[in-house]
């Protein structure tokens, strides 16, 4: 793991170039160049300090009451997409708030489920969100818990960030159960997830206990938020050096259990892992341990970049996971073409 430079810790801001990105040959970060190729299987790692924590997939289990009763609460149409905003039950109470993104013609059996960067919510998701769906996938993009609330902070070093973690993924499991619905009636034929940041840190962890994800492209992320606020010997680091004992070593003790790496290592998905070697958010250690806990189905690509990436990264991840998915790779070249653009979806 390792210290990380950021004051902010902030865990997001790569969202907006898939718009900006996607299609210029430079990147606004400088040039780019992927590095290394697959990732080695190794043992699931459990993060430092942790060596007595192990994985217990039960925490996010939650009651599946058959159909998801999803209310729509607005809709519009973005070319050959139609884009529904709505919300669902959460299994953990409440309600999630989400973006499904249907495709209006030659759908195919494919679902993508996207989850942004900490401190943004769904809305950082939108264009590759259409993208996917104007190349024939249907499309879910969720907020994570602390986003559905306004004048929330996304970390609050307290009980509640347990319990949110644990929500989301019991929220992004029932997402998926939407989009098997919403598919067709077959269901859904392959399942892929992107994340960015801290949404592939959780990606990791969803990958990790539901085996319905057969593809994760995971975007700047490291192993959890464990691993994020800890030094290399699991001494609290960043925000978290700032919070007074016995409150800091509780939060640890709490989100030990639940972090990524003890996790993505149970999972059969196909991994594609991006990350920038010059990343002040997330240290390359960190993510060196993610790619590895991961494991033989992985393939990793080190740019030559900060937090943002390229615009070769991006294409390269919308390509990656249109095979994956059984999208046509013509079409696909086309949705990007035609709506890669971020102010069409302001």
């Amino acid at each position: 793991m390792g210290a990380h430079s950021s004051t902010a810790r902030c865990l997001s801001r790569p969202g907006q170039l898939f718009a900006a990105l996607a299609l210029v040959g430079t990147s606004a970060c400088g040039a780019g160049h992927p590095e290394g190729g697959q990732g080695g299987r190794a043992p699931s790692i459990p993060p430092s300090g942790t060596s007595e924590v192990s994985a217990d997939s039960t925490l996010f289990q939650y009651e599946d009451e058959g159909r998801v009763r999803h209310r729509e609460t607005g809709s519009r149409s973005v070319g050959p997409v139609r884009v529904s905003e709505m919300s669902y039950p959460s299994p953990k109470g409440g309600t999630v708030t989400a973006t499904m993104s249907i495709p209006v013609t030659a759908a195919t059996d494919a679902a993508v489920l996207l989850l942004h960067g900490m401190p943004l919510d769904r809305s950082d998701m939108r264009v590759p969100a259409i993208v996917y769906a104007c190349a024939g996938a249907t499309t879910l993009a969720i907020d994570a818990p602390y986003a559905r609330s306004s004048g929330r902070g996304s970390i609050t070093f307290t009980p509640r960030d347990r319990a949110d973690q644990i929500q989301l993924i019991t929220d992004l499991r029932r997402g998926i159960d939407l989009l098997d619905q919403e598919v067709g009636p077959g269901g859904a034929g392959h399942v892929s997830l992107v994340g960015l940041s801290y949404g592939a840190a959780m990606g990791a962890l969803l990958a990790g206990v539901d085996d319905r994800v057969g593809s994760a492209a995971l975007i700047v992320g490291d192993g959890g938020l464990v691993a994020h606020m800890t030094e290399d010997d699991g001494t609290p680091a960043g925000p978290l050096s700032s919070v007074p004992e016995p409150r800091a070593s509780a939060w640890l003790d709490a989100m030990r259990p639940i972090e990524p790496l003890l996790y993505v290592g149970n999972s059969e998905a196909a991994f594609l892992f991006l990350n920038g070697r010059h990343d002040t958010q997330v240290d390359v250690s960190d993510a060196e341990e993610l790619h590895a806990a991961a494991g033989d189905n992985s393939e990793v690509r080190w740019y030559d970049t900060g937090h943002d990436l390229t615009a070769d990264a991006f294409r390269y991840q919308f390509q990656w996971v249109g095979e994956h998915a059984g999208l046509d790779p013509e079409r696909l070249a086309r949705c990007i073409e035609d709506h890669g653009g971020f102010d069409q979806f302001s």
